[in-house]
């Protein structure tokens, strides 16, 4: 078969607002370029299609532009892979929610929170693109539905995250193959001697990711208070998060000793806190499983995660899980693994299952058998 040429559509906002699906698919179309794949990468709702082979999505969560994208392309009789990226958040959401979008999942249901979400979109950060519009007119759930039935192939991250979307969609007769996420080699070579020098620390206790109560450091920064541990938090505040921001830095400052919190840092640094860390804690209500996690545990840390089912599936007995609405079993997880020698299978269990290259070769195969059973029907 040719060279496949296949073009990955991405949320506008993908690299002002970098997430896990900016670097699934940047970390994606790198290995599979090296496979031989022709992948172009774009965050134009207008981009064309014509000369590619597959639309490749991502983000089944936030879906309007999604949407789009896969409406466009099944027009234009190219076929649509979706990564959905995806979890039900029903059950926990109102859990980790608080103010007024708790109260309006409360009142209003899924469907219309999106849309009032959808509408903040465009008022508050000036998001006045079609497909923002469309999603008002359309539907939140029905969107979803619509890009499932489109795409030609999802690549759910997780055999829990596939089971997850057979109970909310119709996955009848749909091609579907597990993608592992995966962490960059690079995440093994951090010097945690320079990182621990530069901010005068030894020992600590660090968690990586944006600031929004769905990662769940308020309750961590509460765990650790008491213990005399040194932590340590990286991250940004999300998008429409700055409150909850504010609220963690606050309580960072009450712990004995004060959290230090740094904001985004750069991949090299990143590398060398990871080295430096003595354990990694991602309290978060849902991941799938988080990025974080897998460089951190590439990096030689011990691990404390959410006990929810596609971190279980990554890291099995490896790791030490806690109840993230729990302050008390957060606590006791991070003693557990602050007082444990380091889990130096688990960097072996990562470097040999979860990889970038992995992910690509089993991406191909799934473009391969879209593009064979579309020859077959021709």
């Amino acid at each position: 078969m040719p060279s496949v040429r296949v073009l990955f559509a991405l949320r506008v906002d993908a690299f002002r607002r970098i997430g896990g699906d900016t670097v699934q698919a940047l970390k994606t179309r790198d290995a599979l370029q090296s496979l031989g794949v022709y992948v172009d990468l774009t965050t134009d709702l207008n981009a064309p299609f014509r000369g590619y082979d597959l639309v490749h999505l991502f983000n089944l969560v936030r879906v309007h532009e999604t949407f789009w994208f896969a409406r466009r392309a099944v027009r234009e009789g190219v076929p649509v892979v979706l990564s959905p990226i995806y979890w039900d958040f029903d059950q926990v959401e109102r859990r980790w929610e608080e103010g007024l979008l708790s109260l309006a999942l409360s009142i209003l249901g899924r469907d219309m929170t999106e849309r009032l979400k959808t509408v903040a979109r465009i008022v508050l950060r000036g998001e006045r693109n079609v497909a923002a519009l469309v999603q008002l007119v359309y539907g939140y759930r029905r969107q979803q539905q619509q890009v499932v039935a489109w795409s030609s192939c999802l690549l759910p991250n997780s055999t829990a995250e596939q089971q997850v979307l057979g109970r909310r969609f119709n996955l009848r007769n749909k091609l579907i193959a597990v993608v592992p996420n995966a962490a960059d080699p690079l995440f093994a070579e951090g010097d945690g001697s320079r990182f621990k020098q530069r901010y005068g620390l030894d020992d600590f206790v660090l968690c990586v990711g944006r600031f929004d109560p769905r990662k769940n450091q308020l309750r961590l920064v509460e765990a650790v208070g008491n213990l005399g541990i040194p932590l340590v938090l990286i991250g940004s505040a999300a998008p429409n998060h700055a409150s909850y921001y504010r609220r963690v830095t606050s309580a960072a400052r009450m712990v004995r000793p004060p959290a230090l919190i740094l904001g985004p840092v750069g991949v090299r640094e990143l590398a060398d806190a990871y080295a430096a860390a003595r354990v990694h804690v991602q309290p978060s209500w849902i991941e799938t499983p988080g990025l974080a996690s897998l460089e951190a545990g590439l990096a030689g840390c011990n691990l404390v995660v959410a006990d929810v089912p596609p971190v279980r599936e990554y890291f099995g007995d490896y790791a030490w899980y806690c109840d993230p609405g729990d302050v008390s079993s957060i606590r006791r997880a991070i003693l557990q693994a602050w007082e444990s020698p380091p889990r130096l299978e688990l960097r072996e269990h990562i470097a040999k299952n979860y990889t970038w290259e992995r992910a690509a070769q089993v991406t191909l195969e799934a473009y391969r058998e879209v593009l064979g059973a579309r020859s077959d029907e021709s």
